[in-house]
């Protein structure tokens, strides 16, 4: 979707071996078909994808592309594809970690409708065909017909005018934007100290005040509540009424955080978990980032680290020799790393941990 009002083919990423023309019935003319065995993106997929996005852009030298991406390890640490689209004319520009739904305009604009008219083609195809499921032999069908209605020109003009790309709007976004979020019901040190400080002081301030002035004897003020309490009740029953509803009404007010509470946090950080390295927006088609990865393949190389899989603590290597690694969906012969819950193996430097004894992968943490 480009800020012109133009779309590339879609492509599509079946979870299964081998491909049939059968799948590609319906699809929407020039989109791209490839088997995958999980159907999730990795290198090999995403390099064909930039070849498929060069056919249809038409970049060069003179006139480049600007492409924007998600964070994704297929996208970021791919240096044949980073390669390809260098010298194709596409400069590739990654998101921040986070922002996607903010600065994205696929997810501002294009996909809930998408979605929308996606779900009403399945539900007219459940009700014309009665008793039957709807398999991937046709999807692509499906699809289309829900992405003619979605892939319009208003849908890819106002994406980019909202995420404040095209026309360029710096102030699309406010300091409420940057404030940060409850994420889990674990309070902030800082902010817990500065109330305990105050809350301490104030409690100190009253009960020295109190001392100070109450000097009537307990007997003689509950008797003078009680006599108080009983002419007021004569004198004004319908306000003793009023305010005992009141205080019961306080008493059953219903906040946000009562209906919805924040997640509980399921457990904490292990002193031999690593966590991964913050990222940040980068253009990834530049020198300095190719340079990066190109650095980091060669010290793999000298290290060996691609020639042998390691067996972590006395477990079987034959369990992960079929595997996909969760982050990178890559089936390489790699150093694996097995997730404590799931029993599913990620690639140690896709996991960027040290001890799997407490690796927990992100769908479990």
């Amino acid at each position: 979707m480009s800020a012109a009002g133009n779309f590339v083919p879609p492509g599509f990423i079946f979870p299964r071996v081998r491909m049939k023309e059968e799948l590609k019935d319906g699809a929407p003319p020039g989109s791209m078909f490839t088997c995958q065995k999980k159907g999730w993106m990795n290198n090999d997929i995403f390099l064909e994808w930039i070849k498929h996005f060069s056919q249809h852009a038409k970049p060069s030298q003179e006139e480049r592309v600007l492409l924007i991406l998600d964070g994704h390890k297929s996208h970021t640490h791919n240096i044949e594809a980073l390669e390809l689209a260098s010298k194709s004319g596409v400069i590739m520009l990654s998101l921040p970690p986070h922002t996607s739904h903010r600065m994205q305009p696929l997810d501002l604009t294009f996909f809930k409708p998408l979605k929308t008219y996606y779900y009403q083609q399945i539900e007219q195809w459940l009700r014309a065909n009665p008793g039957r499921a709807v398999s991937a032999f046709q999807i692509c069908r499906l699809f289309g017909l829900a992405y003619g209605k979605a892939a319009n020109v208003s849908c890819a003009v106002n994406g980019f005018r909202k995420a404040g790309i095209y026309p360029v709007n710096m102030l699309v976004f406010n300091d409420g934007d940057f404030a940060a979020a409850d994420v889990t019901d674990q309070p902030d040190p800082a902010e817990n100290s500065d109330d305990l400080i105050a809350t301490t002081s104030s409690a100190l301030v009253e009960n020295a005040s109190s001392t100070a002035v109450n000097t009537t004897p307990a007997c003689i003020n509950k008797t003078a509540e009680t006599s108080n309490l009983v002419s007021d009740m004569q004198a004004s029953p319908v306000g003793l009424l009023s305010s005992i509803s009141y205080s019961e009404k306080k008493k059953s007010v219903v906040t946000v955080t009562d209906i919805s509470p924040l997640p509980k946090r399921i457990r904490s950080m292990n002193p031999g978990t690593k966590r991964r390295k913050s990222s940040r927006a980068t253009i990834l088609t530049s020198s300095p980032h190719k340079n990066t990865l190109n650095k980091r393949d060669s010290d793999v190389t000298k290290r060996g680290g691609a020639q042998k899989t390691k067996q972590k603590r006395g477990r079987k290597t034959e369990n992960k020799q079929n595997s996909i690694c969760l982050v990178c969906g890559d089936s390489a012969d790699e150093d694996w790393i097995q997730c404590k819950n799931c029993k599913e193996w990620t690639h140690e430097e896709c996991a960027d941990i040290s001890d799997s004894k407490y690796y927990y992968c992100d769908n479990c943490s």
